[in-house]
């Protein structure tokens, strides 16, 4: 087509455009949702590559609308011709996270430690489940922003043991992996697919277990409902910050499940979807939790002994890794947190989209200077995996529009099933 086009260079034509792409990977999908960044019009005339801009009538109206993963991609896009500067905050927590500039692929911390603690003191409210600065990093962790510290152990277990065929005449069993609740208060699932596609592993080559105890864990954990009280007591101390039109969509009503439960139910309902994966017979629980833990190594144990298989246990919990070793055929693995976050770190354009999820489902809503607020706790509609969708409140109606019209246009694209 291109040929085509340059044989009539001569007829008089004063401009030939191609739209030309970086790369040719995760991009059979409508041109709005790929990211702005690794697209350049070039005039084949002139050989200049084109910029556009867009500009938004002064429009002040909050617009609400739902939007998938790949719809969050057309905001940034939108960020990105604008040549703007994403400042995210929690604001009912009352602290600047982090700032993205999508030109340059960068994510610039706005807090540290001490600085969240002070603030989190300061505006939390008490009764809240505000998250901590270490749940802030596991969210930058299976974000892939920041990596565990002891990544290369894990990339070892992954490649050296768990993919590794067994050979029976050395008497090696099958290596297969296991998780402690925590890692799916952690978002381990997520990590794991990412850490595959690195490694280039299939799923299908990892074969999976999950604990009946764990399963219960997080299900128990689910019924713990906020309570009335709780809720108008969050309510009076908010809407006192003229924050009253969020915390009354954030908490909803006294049914509403706690936002951590839900995040691990999603994590634990994505692992047990796995290729290969199985799970360990329903027991009772007994209410110490040490027993419980005591109870998931037991049933593993018995796991591994009835498919001649070994397991390996991925736990944040040095008891658990203890307890692994004092079983047979169950190993254990202690995924290690960084200590600190760096200042300043490396963004692809589609970790900008995981990012904005992770966070808007760790606090519950987050605020996008310039944009609006994306709320986390509204994916759960249509979808049993808690992070497929978000709400995006618009502060500015005009842009809301542009939006929605190229929502629009890509979702009617996405039906013809063009791939190529």
């Amino acid at each position: 087509m291109v040929g085509s086009l340059l044989a009539l260079k001569d007829q008089g034509l004063d401009h030939v455009y191609y739209h030309a792409i970086e790369t040719v990977e995760g991009v059979a999908k409508p041109y709005l949702m790929i990211p702005e960044r690794i697209q350049k019009l070039i005039d084949l005339v002139t050989n200049e590559v084109q910029s556009a801009t867009v500009e938004f009538e002064s429009e002040s109206k909050l617009t609400d609308m739902l939007l998938s993963r790949d719809c969050v991609m057309i905001v940034l896009n939108q960020a990105y011709r604008r040549g703007e500067r994403i400042r995210v905050k929690a604001p009912l927590f009352g602290v600047d996270l982090l700032e993205l500039s999508i030109r340059d692929g960068k994510v610039t911390m706005l807090t540290d430690s001490m600085d969240y603690g002070e603030k989190r003191d300061a505006n939390g409210y008490r009764g809240w489940d505000h998250p901590t600065y270490s749940d802030l990093r596991r969210c930058l962790c299976f974000c892939g922003f920041i990596d565990y510290q002891n990544r290369d152990r894990f990339h070892n277990l992954l490649t050296k043991k768990l993919c590794k065929s067994p050979d029976f005449t050395s008497g090696v069993r099958k290596a297969v992996l296991s998780l402690d609740s925590n890692m799916h208060y952690n978002g381990f699932p997520s990590y794991l697919a990412k850490l595959e596609t690195q490694l280039s592993i299939p799923p299908k080559d990892v074969v999976c277990v999950t604990a009946f105890p764990v399963v219960k864990e997080i299900q128990d954990k689910i019924k713990r409902k906020y309570k009335s009280r709780e809720i108008h007591d969050a309510r009076d101390y908010y809407n006192s910050r003229n924050l009253g039109s969020l915390i009354n969509e954030f908490v909803g009503q006294n049914t509403l499940e706690t936002r951590v439960a839900k995040m691990a139910k999603s994590e634990l309902t994505k692992f047990m979807k796995r290729p290969t994966h199985e799970e360990t017979r329903r027991v009772d629980l007994p209410k110490d939790k040490e027993d419980v833990d005591h109870l998931i190594v037991d049933e593993l144990e018995k796991f591994a002994h009835e498919r001649g298989v070994s397991v390996n246990l991925v736990s944040a919990d040095k008891n658990m890794y203890d307890f692994c070793e004092l079983a047979q055929d169950v190993g254990g693995t202690i995924l290690v947190l960084p200590s600190k976050i760096t200042r300043t770190m490396d963004a692809t354009d589609r970790s900008f989209v995981v990012l904005l999820v992770g966070l808007s489902l760790l606090y519950g809503v987050v605020e996008l200077e310039k944009i609006g607020y994306v709320f986390g706790e509204y994916r759960g509609k249509r979808s049993e995996l808690y992070t497929d969708e978000v709400k995006l409140r618009f502060r500015n109606s005009h842009r809301a529009r542009i939006v929605e019209e190229r929502t629009e246009t890509c979702m009617k694209l996405m039906q013809l099933d063009i791939t190529r």
